[in-house]
């Protein structure tokens, strides 16, 4: 039997990208490093967080790069997202049956994996 979870990725100020839902963390994104910014689901899933600033607005954009398997669901909001507090980012709704995510450069500090609760493998660093 599959379980299905869902998580919101939104960006969260200057520079951190929030997931909150069945994960819930920060990863920071300083726009600076190769692949920062990119985060891997463990169904499959890829997104692409960025801030856009190239208008002068400072908008956080979400980009689908990879859709997960068969029981994933991603919808995109552009900003303004209505009901969503920040005006300043766009928000995706994963829904599947990842139990990770995996940041591919969390801040130029490199990798950085967080599980949903109950599936961390042991030893995993917390």
């Amino acid at each position: 039997m599959t379980t299905t979870r869902t998580v919101h990725v939104s960006g969260a100020s200057d520079d951190l990208v929030d997931f909150t839902g069945a994960i819930h963390d920060e990863f920071y994104n300083y726009g600076r490093y190769p692949g920062e910014g990119e985060f891997e689901f463990n169904d499959g899933t890829v997104l692409r967080v960025h801030l856009d600033d190239s208008d002068g607005d400072g908008i956080w954009r979400v980009e689908l790069l990879s859709s997960g398997g068969p029981n994933s669901t991603i919808v995109l909001y552009r900003a303004p997202v209505a009901g969503l507090d920040r005006d300043f980012t766009d928000l995706a709704v994963v829904s599947g049956d990842f139990t990770a995510v995996t940041a591919r450069n969390d801040g130029g500090r490199g990798p950085r994996t967080v599980y949903v609760p109950g599936f961390e493998p042991d030893g995993a660093d917390l």
